[in-house]
């Protein structure tokens, strides 16, 4: 019989007719040619439909340290070989933020200089205004925005912390310099504060890190049903962690977010840049 059928099911047997394959026909041979350009433009084409479904993505700040685990992430897809998902959760004493990696490499950054850090890559990066009050529109940083980069060097968890402005500050800025221009912070300064627990899966290429945050260090108070401007992102660098390679963010996709060879863009936080966090 000239007669086709699908023989399938699950708890139970179907047998389904299907109709009309007698009718294909093969369209007219012709040639498909592979260029650089062709395969420039769909990865380009990739990289924008990952960052918009990025940050469409919301992102509810736990309650408590065991909730965080069961947490729903927001994920961030560079390419196959390096993506991440993060978590975050709080309490009266700490911010809790869980990244699982995607890497080719493991969470190691050797830069001594930790003004410089993020030139080093392989870094979580926590980025938050801890004022509610201050313009969310905004594109230079305001007192209370903070960014917290956190890796490892040796065995030893390493955190910095950068804050452009400070409120009353009267002291000596530092400024980081290139042919590019300038950025200026109130205060950088390396932190013991940060706690970071850290577990590679060598065969998966993956890694799960989890960074504690003091909230007096932050600065910040979170109030339940609340709502807080931030951004969380990653740092892919090289395997000895001496050169960031790729920046990748929940919600920045900006120019200077994707900048890694100019140490101000790198160091430069865009408050108008980040999303909305709500808290449980």
């Amino acid at each position: 019989m000239d007669r086709y059928f699908l023989l399938a099911g699950d708890q139970d047997g179907r047998v389904t007719e299907i109709l009309g394959l007698d009718t294909i026909k093969r369209l007219k041979g012709g040639v498909y040619e592979h260029t650089e350009e062709a395969a420039k433009t769909s990865a380009k084409a990739l990289a924008e439909y990952e960052q918009h479904k990025a940050r469409s993505q919301k992102l509810v700040i736990v309650r408590g340290r065991k909730a965080l685990d069961l947490a729903k992430p927001i994920e961030k897809v560079v390419d196959s070989n390096r993506s991440f998902t993060v978590r975050a959760a709080y309490d009266s004493k700490n911010l809790y933020v869980r990244f699982d990696v995607t890497s080719p490499h493991d969470i190691v950054n050797a830069i001594a200089d930790p003004k410089l850090i993020f030139r080093g890559g392989n870094l979580l990066d926590i980025q938050i205004a801890t004022d509610p009050s201050a313009d969310p529109n905004r594109k230079k940083p305001a007192p209370g925005d903070v960014r917290i980069l956190i890796s490892r060097q040796g065995e030893k968890a390493v955190a910095v912390v950068f804050r452009p402005k400070l409120k009353g500050f009267d002291g000596e800025p530092i400024v980081l310099k290139s042919p590019t221009g300038t950025e200026s912070f109130d205060r950088i300064e390396p932190t013991d504060a940060v706690g970071l627990e850290y577990k590679r899966d060598q065969r998966k290429g993956t890694f799960t890190a989890v960074a504690t945050v003091p909230m007096d260090l932050l600065g910040w108070t979170a109030k339940p049903g609340g709502t807080v401007r931030m951004d969380l992102g990653y740092l892919f660098g090289n395997e000895p962690g001496t050169q960031v390679a790729t920046r990748a963010y929940w919600s920045n996709n900006s120019f200077t977010a994707n900048v890694v060879n100019d140490i101000p863009h790198e160091s430069r936080l865009e408050p108008d840049q980040w999303s909305t966090a709500s808290l449980e």
